[in-house]
């Protein structure tokens, strides 16, 4: 298993550079918020790439997570749910903007190894965000 921190580490990429990574991503993943259909698109392209990627240890074991980071992303685009603070919704969109998106801090057509960048940030939205994931997820299944 390779250990994704060292590796970052080694590379130079500190969890600052991950949240500056997601940053830049603030401004679309505001219009996605505000757009149905941009959202429907974001959504159908994480969709896709998650299943691709369902193989990769390092993606593979965060799939659940992400499929319901964009569930959640869809459903308060599409005002279905709001009961998340904004700053949530712009991280977990912004996550997944990053994640679709060619370039990023570690390029994804190196093998296995391209991803662990997108792990990583995913790992952070998770760590910062769980409860109002958790939130999202009890009233889903409500």
């Amino acid at each position: 298993m390779i250990d994704m921190w060292g590796f970052l580490k080694r590379k130079n990429i500190s969890e600052n550079n991950l949240w500056e990574a997601l940053n830049k991503n603030k401004s679309k993943a505001s219009k996605v918020l505000k757009d149905k259909s941009k959202a429907k698109i974001l959504g159908e392209q994480v969709f896709q790439k998650s299943n691709l990627l369902s193989s990769i240890p390092l993606i593979g074991s965060l799939i659940f997570e992400i499929k319901d980071i964009t569930n959640m992303v869809l459903d308060y685009a599409h005002g279905n749910y709001k009961k998340v603070p904004l700053p949530t919704m712009l991280a977990f969109a912004a996550a997944l903007i990053y994640f679709v998106s060619p370039i990023d801090l570690i390029p994804d057509v190196i093998p296995v190894l391209g991803y662990i960048d997108d792990a990583a940030i995913f790992t952070l939205v998770m760590k910062a965000f769980h409860l109002d994931l958790d939130r999202y997820r009890n009233w889903k299944e409500e």
